[in-house]
């Protein structure tokens, strides 16, 4: 079953969302999860009743919030996580990037993989280069208006390019890093069979 997660916008909340998209989740066959934010926007210091889940010691409790949330859907629902987006509004477009990145990132294997891919709705990013590499495989599709007075199309789109050329140099860079790893497990395999090696030469 297909599974979009959609993420409101600033001062909006999960309800409001979801009956926005109930006529195509009805329409198109998909489930829809149309959480709210724990405090007034998406990652602000959530209300003191919004306890940590000590399952995720996380610094972002809507992450926590929304993994969570999954974890019981999906003993209800057999979701299909190769067909599960995230749909985020305005504010809920970055944090659908921190959420995928997060989930990636999780010592929970089960949450590694629960995204494929993500739309961004009206909205722009503040510090492209400070994003962390995506997660392999992940699509985002940018959706913006040409008369949105508040981000305007041309800083969206050169964020847009941003966004591409930090991640492409990310992705080089752990490439480079895992084959230095492999590089250097092998050459410890390597010594080793020449200490065992010389070992047995002394023994004889």
């Amino acid at each position: 079953l297909p599974l979009v997660i959609a993420l409101h916008g600033k001062e909006s909340n999960g309800p409001a969302f979801l009956w926005s998209m109930m006529k195509q989740a009805a329409s198109r066959g998909f489930a829809l999860l149309a959480p709210s934010s724990l405090g007034y926007s998406w990652g602000a210091p959530p209300p003191k009743w919004a306890l940590p889940d000590p399952k995720r010691p996380s610094v972002n409790a809507d992450v926590d919030n929304i993994l969570s949330i999954l974890d019981e859907i999906e003993q209800r629902l057999p979701i299909d996580a190769s067909r599960t987006l995230l749909l985020g509004f305005c504010e809920g477009a970055p944090f659908a990037l921190q959420l995928a990145m997060q989930a990636k990132a999780s010592e929970r294997p089960a949450d590694r993989n629960r995204f494929a891919g993500i739309a961004m709705v009206a909205s722009g990013l503040t510090d492209v280069e400070a994003l962390p590499a995506l997660p392999e495989g992940m699509r985002i599709y940018w959706l913006h208006g040409m008369l949105d007075a508040l981000t305007p199309i041309q800083m969206v789109r050169k964020q847009a390019k941003d966004l591409v050329d930090s991640q492409d140099r990310k992705v080089r860079a752990t490439a480079r890093a895992a084959e230095l790893e492999r590089e250097r497990r092998a050459e410890e395999r390597r010594a080793e069979a020449r200490a065992a090696m010389e070992a047995d030469a002394k023994d004889k």
